[in-house]
């Protein structure tokens, strides 16, 4: 009997089974390998696509900006801004508008398309800006008003006065002219009854007076004082003239016509003085819309000249009056004499006389003119005659 005996499978090895593992793993690691560069391929594309995505709304995002800032631009004017000068979403403030932005003259229809491109702030801006304007109008009206109202208080007054004096100016000076008609023609019974509602003052009608004596010089003191200013010196020989005028009123034509002399003298200063208050009240209104409280200051100042000028007048207008009532022969003695008043104008008769005394020689004339107390006056004074 033939037995049949099996065979037995035949173990591998040890080396074969650490071949046949090491086998197994590389070909898992080279599966997984596989694998995760298909992930990585999968991703990459992913990331790129994503990139590109990101990369495209940028631009768009960009591109968007650039059109609102150059709506931005063309709106405001302005060729400088840029995105980084608007924060908070593009919110226009204070402190990163330019000040050279014109915001309240905007077009509401320009600020409601900025709105809808995205632009915030233009309206906001707007009424800001209105808004800051008219706090600055309303500050400045307010500083005007009360500007006017304290410097007003003083000279309005003063423009009142004035704008008075000189709508009386002629009429007053008519006055003056009949007074010295009626004078001259022997009428005196109205001059001391005018001089009285002239001057208001009654001492005209009590010549036995202490104050009557030196009333007229008196008159002519404060009034150069009060409307020529106090630089300008009064006339000694004017004084010296109505203090010895005061003494004849009523029986010396000289005598009354010097007092004339006085009261058109003080009606040509008030008259005067009008006259540039006035002028400088206008040019006040012109240049701060109110005449200023220092307009009497300032009109002493411009009086003076004038004053000065006109005392110089009235003075030789007075000499000139005396000299017509002497002979040549009188007047030649009285200048010999040397009684002469200081400040007494050098008229053109005296000059001759003393021209012929010297020969001719018109220095040696000018120096005994001026020796003997005599005022030369300037050309204006003579020119006038």
């Amino acid at each position: 009997m033939v037995q049949i005996l099996q065979s037995q499978q035949r173990q591998p090895g040890f080396l074969e089974s650490l071949i046949g593992s090491t086998k197994n793993k590389m070909d898992d690691y080279s599966q997984q390998q596989g694998k995760l560069a298909a992930l990585k391929q999968e991703y990459g594309l992913k990331g790129q696509l994503e990139e590109k995505k990101q990369s495209s709304k940028f631009a768009n995002q960009i591109k968007l900006e650039e059109h609102r800032q150059k709506y931005l631009d063309k709106l405001l004017g302005e060729n400088k801004s840029t995105p980084e000068d608007f924060e908070n979403e593009n919110m226009i403030t204070s402190e990163n508008t330019h000040s050279g932005i014109d915001f309240e003259n905007i077009p509401e229809e320009n600020i409601i398309r900025a709105e809808a491109m995205g632009i915030k702030g233009l309206g906001e801006s707007k009424q800001r800006k209105i808004k800051e304007k008219n706090d600055i109008e309303k500050a400045k009206r307010q500083a005007f008003e009360s500007d006017r109202e304290y410097h007003s208080k003083t000279s309005e007054p003063i423009i009142k006065e004035a704008t008075s004096i000189l709508k009386e100016a002629p009429l007053k000076k008519g006055l003056i002219d009949q007074q010295r008609r009626d004078i001259a023609s022997g009428q005196t019974s109205g001059l001391i009854p005018f001089l009285v509602e002239k001057t208001g003052a009654d001492i005209y009608r009590n010549p036995e007076s202490s104050r009557f004596k030196t009333a007229s010089k008196q008159r002519f003191v404060e009034s150069l004082h009060q409307l020529g200013a106090a630089g300008a010196r009064a006339n000694q020989f004017i004084e010296q003239q109505l203090v010895g005028a005061q003494a004849s009123l009523g029986r010396s034509e000289e005598a009354n016509q010097t007092v004339l002399d006085l009261e058109e003298f003080v009606d040509d200063l008030k008259a005067e003085r009008a006259k540039i208050e006035l002028q400088l009240a206008d040019e006040d209104n012109a240049k701060y819309g109110y005449a200023r409280n220092d307009i009497a200051r300032r009109a002493d100042k411009k009086m003076t000249e004038y004053a000065n000028q006109r005392q110089e007048e009235m003075a030789y207008d007075i000499r000139k009056r005396h000299e017509q009532n002497m002979s040549d022969e009188d007047l030649t003695k009285e200048i010999i004499m040397g009684n002469i008043t200081p400040d007494t104008p050098l008229t053109l008769r005296t000059a001759r006389i003393l021209m012929i005394k010297n020969n001719d020689d018109e220095r040696k004339a000018q120096a005994e003119a001026k020796k003997l107390g005599f005022r030369l006056p300037n050309e204006k004074t003579y020119l006038r005659g």
